[in-house]
């Protein structure tokens, strides 16, 4: 068993949606959607088995660049922090969902996300998602350390 497999997703990453309601019906206005990212997902998890938990995950979404940036400053954008909608947490529910039943038999067994919105790197815009297998004893991550400069303070984050 794969203790970690990437699966890259080419075309615009995309959010989740909440369901559609009216009086007589809920639907899923995302179906066809979920069905062609699930079957972009088959094709690269083959026939490997489905992880079992605890997992973790890693993805990292390439937003495509406005086509309102001059073609000279494009490059400048190139892999830079994507900072407007939509929402990260979205974005990552929709892959989530699509993923289940096809990479792991269900999303409530990812104990650890790691997510970064980007600008397109010239490779264009996609979805790159990582799966690894967690430890169960120690831990389970490597540390994260970040530290921010917020005017005259500094604020250290993670372990010392």
């Amino acid at each position: 068993m794969e203790t970690s497999k990437q699966y890259i997703i080419f075309g615009n990453p995309i959010p989740l949606q909440r369901p559609r309601y009216t009086p007589s019906a809920v639907w899923d206005s995302q179906k066809g959607l979920k069905m062609t990212c699930s079957g972009k997902l088959e094709e690269q998890h083959g026939s490997s088995p489905l992880f079992e938990g605890p997992l973790g995950m890693q993805i990292i979404f390439y937003m495509p660049i406005p086509h309102s940036v001059t073609h000279k400053k494009v490059t400048s954008k190139y892999n830079t922090y994507h900072f407007i909608k939509p929402d990260i947490s979205n974005l990552i529910k929709f892959y989530e969902d699509v993923a289940t039943g096809i990479v792991y038999k269900d999303d409530s067994i990812i104990c650890h996300t790691f997510a970064e919105k980007r600008y397109d790197d010239g490779k264009g815009p996609r979805t790159e998602m990582t799966i690894f297998k967690l430890k169960t004893t120690g831990s389970p991550v490597p540390s994260l350390k970040a530290e921010i400069q917020i005017g005259s303070v500094t604020i250290q984050l993670g372990d010392k």
